[in-house]
C-alpha cells in the first residue's frame, strides 16, 4: 500500500506514513470506515459545556442561601432575619449619627423589612383592631 499524500510505500496495517506522517483512514471491522478526525468533538464539547453552565446558573439563582446561615435568601444575599438585622443596624446608626430622626429610622426599617403584601396584611390588621376598639383610638 502507498501513502496517498507522498507516495511512499507503507507497511501493511500501518496507520501513519513513516515518511510524511500522514494518517490514513482506519477501517473498522465489517467494512465500516471510521476516521477519528471526522467526529465532531468540538460541537459536542460545546453543547456539554453549555448544559453544565446552565445547570450551575440555575442552582446558583434558585437555591441561594443566606451567607450567614442555610435559610433561603430574602434580599441582598441574606435571609429575612439577617437582612432585618442589617436594616435595623443601619437605621440605628443613621439615627445615632444624627442623619435621621427616630420616625425616619423606624420608617426605613418598616419599608425595607417587609414586602408590599406583608405591609398590606399589617395595615389590614391595624384597621381590624381600630374597628374592633374604635372608641380607644379616637
Amino acid at each position: 500500500m502507498f501513502c496517498p499524500n507522498c507516495g511512499n510505500q507503507m507497511k501493511e496495517g500501518a496507520v501513519f506514513c513513516s515518511n510524511c506522517g500522514y494518517r490514513k483512514e482506519v477501517s473498522a471491522s465489517k467494512g465500516i470506515n471510521f476516521n477519528i478526525n471526522k467526529i465532531p468533538f468540538v460541537p459536542i464539547l460545546c453543547v456539554v459545556a453549555i448544559i453544565v453552565l446552565v445547570m450551575i446558573g440555575y442552582n446558583a439563582f434558585n437555591n441561594r442561601t443566606c451567607r450567614y446561615c442555610n435559610n433561603k435568601v430574602f434580599k441582598q444575599g441574606l435571609c429575612r432575619d439577617h437582612y432585618t438585622q442589617e436594616v435595623v443596624k443601619d437605621s440605628v446608626s443613621d439615627f445615632t449619627s444624627g442623619n435621621k430622626s427616630v420616625k425616619d429610622a423606624a420608617n426605613d426599617i418598616y419599608n425595607k423589612s417587609f414586602t408590599n403584601d406583608e405591609k398590606k396584611q399589617i395595615q389590614d390588621s391595624i384597621d381590624n383592631i381600630k374597628n374592633s376598639f374604635g372608641d380607644l383610638f379616637k
